[in-house]
């Protein structure tokens, strides 16, 4: 998998604060996946429940947040004086109708403005340069701990819940992480608020309090934090690449921090400390994005933040080499946690974090990670010894840089590690000799500068945050989105980085369970903070030299060639002249339906089209749904090396198993000729598959190489999630009528013969029913012509299938269970809770024709819903975990699945036993129903909580993927209900704050 640029652990220390609705609340990583899960209480003192309780103790996982490579179609958007000293344009996309004003105030404090009549939601990021390498080695981890403490009050606002709750009243959200240079901290909230949201922000970087009390409690959340990745085989690994770094270097630190580093006396005089001599105005930048006017953003920052105090720090530098010469050339043993294999290649070098438009990582990257015919991947794939590939920028700093690239191998692979190994080296000499062309260089740009010009709007909070963690290297304004004409072609550049990736300046990780495959030495040393045992030892002269000896590259590997996949036609179709706000059904036939909605509002020449097959083979038996998801895992890797080029220019495609069938999505611009012969080659693949004969599933060792991998995910399991991720696994488990136990999955998929995959195969595709959307730049010809061309290619379609009944289960008011269980993962000492409570059904299905509206009163048990989880979510946080510190993961939640609605807790905690966590979730929800009885007299407030929830109701789509997922929710489901949001909005007048008190109790 190739990304432009990476940072690994970039929320190495992650997540302070809160999340939206859809997401785990504080403490989670930034990065980390929206899934809820957990379990709950007893017995609340309700008449009517509806109520699952999961009990269970378990583990995590890393991610990376891949940022996008410079581009560009562009337009200037140009910078006023006002306040501060005007800079540079801003380049932007061409759809981007913002204005943008760069300035720097008077205390130094850099400051992008961005305005947007259009905007929903508002947002700010401030970035402070200053990260864990700056920790004081006697307190490690402080810079997170202050990333921390920061939410906790300010001399303005003293109260710690103060900052969040304002937030989350206000449909926002807030967050923040600590890299290994700098801090970012950012928040959301609804447009109106923005000024007295920044206000509340600003005082983080002027007058922090540090109480004695909120450092001695959050000292354990930080512990927490660390807790639930110890089980982790990222987090270890990066843990050891930090160990194997000089110990004088500031790399090397223990970045997280834990009760160990930070439980020392006066630790607060060290956050004031640290806090006074890093967090000056000179060293941030703030982003600030709303609906208002340049000039009145300008006044509001201004006024706020021209209090940060400018003590002209000087910027943090760090002189000491990470990885002195003697410090490379090195293998590392380190036993995993998951049963995976994983051969790891890390190169450190001279630091490119300056040379950012040259990006000469994103080159090397692009190469490295490419996956078609001819690449390292698709080599070892024939060969059955790997999976997946990933390349890195594993650290990117103005000290250093460190490249990666890590691959899965299979049980076949682990054998033969130094023939992958000197695989590699061929390729990176393959590079040296014919891969530093400006012509593959241009084709990259040409790529990037069509997904720039055409770049949709994102989250705003993830917007400003990303940006202001990139002003923190790049210095012009018209840098700052990364527009693509700004890219510079330096081949002397990249060549000096392909210089640096050597045998002897490698660091060779290998991680597996199967030590004695590998005939492993002993593991003689241990790691301290996450206490592992690993070998470390030079690479032998014998096995340099052979990886030194490119003279003959294998003649299997290739550079990738032209993208020709590239669109050419990028034109708009005309306004249609009859609109309507909704899809509409333009075909109805023999076992085909087509739903097509041109597009008016985000005109951009791209096309969607989802597809839903209707069959009973892929959820009846677990035999069946553990078939499908192999017929899925064939298809995707066949599809790999014919569509990867696809994939980089904009064409993109998902496959997924419903209850009732599975689905093909298929995205990209609207160049027909490219569109339509990308769903050929996904249809013709998938076809193949399905009538494949056994010698084309051996070839390439198709079918073992896929059915490793689903075994590999299925043992992995236990180890593999968190125990609030697998709460929630098994929690719908035990609450969907066709979903199966893992362990149920593993023992269906070790029974399955490749002569039963072929006869499962050959049914599935065998007389579908078929269910289209076509949404986009399209017109209802070219829609329809998308339909059969999927059709055509699959077969001849069936009669209409009827639509299956919920599989969700619906619990008969009243009823109360528990599940409880041990976690699956006994090494990890963390437990978790899940507390779901269903309030019902949130609308009934409608008629494909009329769409009938929901009943009014379902519409406001939804919204009294809503409501509750607004008002409650930041007290659950604020009370289980910044006051009883239960543990780094709490939430309460609204969730809706599969039209039942219900009210969630989810807490994991390596402190506290699932018992213990279950009885104060329930005292806090049997005493919330005290403050909200009280917060019902408060008719101010309650109408502003009104307010705040009508506007995320209204609240625009902000791209076209966003829209079509909305229409297409709708369709697959059979609800049609196209106007839900004007009925909720409708019927949001008729709550009040009784209703909502008698809905929770």
């Amino acid at each position: 998998m190739y990304v432009a640029k990476k940072q690994l652990l970039e929320s190495e220390l992650g997540g302070s604060e809160s999340g939206s609705d859809d997401e785990i609340q504080l403490g989670q990583d930034p990065e980390e996946e929206d899934h809820d899960t957990i379990f709950l209480p007893k017995k609340i003192q309700t008449r009517k429940r509806r109520f699952l309780i999961f009990g269970i103790l378990l583990m995590s996982i890393i991610v990376v947040i891949a940022v996008a490579a410079p581009v560009a179609y562009l337009k200037r958007s140009s910078s006023s004086s006002g306040h501060g000293t005007p800079q540079d344009d801003v380049i932007t996309p061409q759809v981007d109708k913002r204005v943008y004003k760069v300035m720097k105030l008077d205390n130094e404090l850099r400051v992008l403005l961005i305005s947007d009549p259009e905007a929903d939601y508002s947002a700010a990021s401030m970035d402070v340069h200053v990260g864990s390498m700056s920790d004081p080695r006697q307190v490690q981890g402080l810079a997170h701990f202050c990333e921390h403490m920061l939410f906790l009050g300010t001399r303005k606002y003293p109260d710690e819940a103060s900052y969040s709750g304002f937030l989350s009243e206000r449909g926002g959200y807030d967050n923040a992480f600590t890299s290994q240079d700098h801090t970012n901290y950012y928040f959301k909230i609804e447009r109106q608020s923005l000024f007295p949201a920044l206000d509340r922000f600003a005082q983080f970087f002027i007058a922090p309090l540090f109480t004695e009390s909120s450092t001695e409690r959050e000292m354990h959340a930080v512990d927490s934090e660390h807790q639930k990745n110890l089980q982790d085989d990222d987090w270890r690994l990066w843990q050891i690449t930090k160990d194997l770094s000089i110990s004088t270097s500031s790399f090397h630190k223990f970045s997280t921090g834990n009760l160990e580093t930070l439980k020392v006396p006066n630790v607060r005089n060290e956050l004031l400390k640290f806090h006074s001599q890093h967090y000056s105005s000179n060293q941030m930048q703030l982003v600030v994005l709303g609906r208002e006017s340049v000039a009145n953003l300008t006044t509001y920052v201004t006024d706020l933040f021209r209090l940060i105090p400018n003590k002209n720090t000087a910027t943090p530098s760090f002189n000491v080499p990470a990885y002195p010469s003697d410090y490379t050339g090195k293998q590392i043993w380190i036993p995993a946690v998951a049963d995976k294999h994983r051969l790891i290649m890390r190169w450190p070098i001279q630091p490119v974090q300056q040379h950012y438009r040259a990006n000469p990582l994103g080159h090397l990257s692009r190469l490295l990670g490419d996956e078609g015919l001819g690449s390292i991947l698709a080599f070892l794939r024939d060969k059955g010894w790997a999976n997946t590939l990933s390349t890195q920028d594993v650290a990117d700093t103005d000290n250093f840089s460190m490249v990666g690239l890590d691959l899965t191998l299979t049980d076949e692979g682990l054998p033969h590690i130094d023939c992958i190994v000197d695989l590699v080296f061929d390729y990176i000499e393959l590079i040296r000799r014919q891969g530093i062309t400006e012509e593959l260089w241009q084709d990259r740009i040409d790529v990037d500068t069509i997904n720039f010009r055409f770049t949709p709007k994102r989250d705003p909070a993830d917007y400003v945050q990303n940006i202001a963690s990139s002003m923190l290297f790049i210095q012009s304004p018209a840098d700052f989105l990364g527009p693509p004409s700004r890219a510079v072609w330096d081949p002397d550049l990249i060549l000096s980085v392909v210089n640096q990736l050597t045998p002897t300046n490698l660091l060779l990780f290998v991680l597996s369970r199967q030590s004695e495959i590998l005939q492993w030495p002993e593991l003689d040393m241990r790691e301290h903070w996450y206490n592992v045992s690993y070998h470390v030892a030079p690479i032998s002269n014998d096995r340099i030299k052979m990886w030194h000896d490119t003279s003959t590259i294998n003649a299997s590997l290739a550079l990738p060639g032209r993208n020709v996949y590239i669109p050419k036609n990028l034109s708009l179709l005309p306004p249609p002249k009859a609109t309507t706000a909704y899809p509409i059904i333009v075909l109805q036939e023999q076992g085909l339906e087509v739903w097509w909605k041109q597009d008016v509002v985000f005109r951009t020449p791209e096309v969607h089209l989802l597809c839903h097959f209707l069959t009973s083979l892929t959820y009846n038996t677990s035999s069946n749904f553990v078939l499908s998801r192999l017929f899925r895992q064939l298809v995707f890797n066949t599809l790999t090396k014919p569509l990867y080029s696809a994939a980089l220019a904009g064409y993109t495609h998902s496959m997924g198993t419903t209850a009732d069938g599975f689905t093909l999505k298929f995205y990209g611009y609207s160049d027909h000729t490219k569109m339509r012969q990308f769903i050929q080659t996904i249809i013709r693949h998938a076809k193949r598959i399905a009538s494949a004969s056994p010698a084309y599933l051996k070839q390439d060792n198709r079918y073992r190489v896929a059915y490793e991998e689903i075994r590999q995910l299925f043992e992995n399991y236990p180890t593999s999630k968190q125990p609030y991720l697998t709460a929630y696994d098994f929690s719908n488990v035990a609450l969907e009528k066709t979903n199966w136990m893992v362990a149920e999955q593993l023992v269906a998929l070790m029974n399955i013969t490749e002569d039963e995959f072929r006869q499962y195969s050959s049914q599935l595709l065998d007389k579908l029913s078929v269910k289209c959307l076509a949404h986009g730049n399209l017109d209802r010809q070219n829609a329809v012509s998308y339909a059969h061309t999927v059709v055509a290619g699959l077969g001849s379609p069936a009669a209409a299938a009827p639509f299956p009944p919920p599989q969700r289960l619906h619990l008969n008011p009243g009823a109360n269970y528990i599940y409880r269980m041990r976690g699956l993962d006994h090494s990890d000492t963390n437990s978790a809770i899940r507390g779901i409570y269903q309030i019902g059904q949130s609308c009934f299905p409608g008629k494909r024709v009329a769409r009938e509206n929901c009943s009014r009163s379902l519409l406001q048990r939804s919204l009294q819903q809503r409501l509750t989880t607004l008002i409650i979510k930041n007290a659950c946080f604020d009370q289980l975990r910044t006051k009883e510190q239960l543990g780094y993961i709490v939430a309460c939640r609204a969730h809706t699945n599969e039209n039942v609605g219900s009210f969630q807790v989810i807490i994991q905690s390596a402190l506290y036993n699932a018992s213990y966590l279950t009885d104060r979730a329930e005292a806090f929800l049997t005493s919330f129903g005290v403050t909200l009885k009280t917060m019902a007299t408060d008719t101010k407030r309650f109408e502003e909580l009104k307010q705040s929830l009508r506007d995320e109701l209204q609240a625009k789509d902000l791209s076209l993927f966003a829209a079509s997922d909305k229409f297409w929710g709708e369709i697959a489901s059979n609800q049609y209900q196209f106007s839900r949001t004007s009925q909720l909005i409708s019927a949001l007048d008729t709550i009040t704050a009784d209703s909502v008190v008698q809905f929770y109790e």
